[in-house]
């Protein structure tokens, strides 16, 4: 192993760590096995590096909806992660995955807006010179509430 090798090696292991306390710095508490009800609906028998779950309201008693977002991890890829994406609805038995959302990119999902005609949801992105593994530039999604894409706003 080279030094120029075993410092990025060094760098992608300090970003993931970042990215793993940032992305899963949510108060959870009221809400129940949250982790395990995104595993279970997004990444049934995968393990996950991070995720987040984004209500439209912070009490469990007042969200009626929610994106929800899981980082499997890539089986051999030295560390790297997939994302998937689900918008998630409040029924008479309480929270269920209503429909994937595609074509979302990014870490660290943050600042859920829940508008009449779409969600908007921020990630942090690759910048333009940014290394591959520590990605700094905030992306805002807009998610269509008719075909649940993803497009970028910025």
């Amino acid at each position: 192993m080279t030094l120029r090798s075993g410092l990025r090696l060094l760098a992608a292991a300090l970003c993931a760590a970042t990215f793993a306390t940032a992305a899963t710095a949510q108060d959870l508490s009221g809400w129940g096995d949250v982790r395990g009800f995104l595993i279970q609906t997004l990444a049934p028998g995968q393990e996950i590096a991070a995720f987040a779950w984004l209500p439209d309201n912070p009490d469990p008693a007042l969200a009626r909806e929610a994106i929800g977002v899981v980082y499997p991890e890539i089986v051999g890829s030295a560390g790297n992660v997939d994302i998937r994406v689900a918008y998630y609805a409040r029924g008479d038995a309480g929270f269920s995955m209503n429909r994937t959302v595609s074509n979302v990119f990014g870490m660290e999902p943050r600042n859920a807006q829940f508008l009449p005609d779409r969600i908007e949801v921020t990630t942090t992105v690759l910048g333009p010179n940014d290394p591959r593994c520590c990605p700094s530039l905030a992306r805002v999604w807009s998610i269509s509430r008719t075909d649940w894409s993803a497009h970028p706003l910025n």
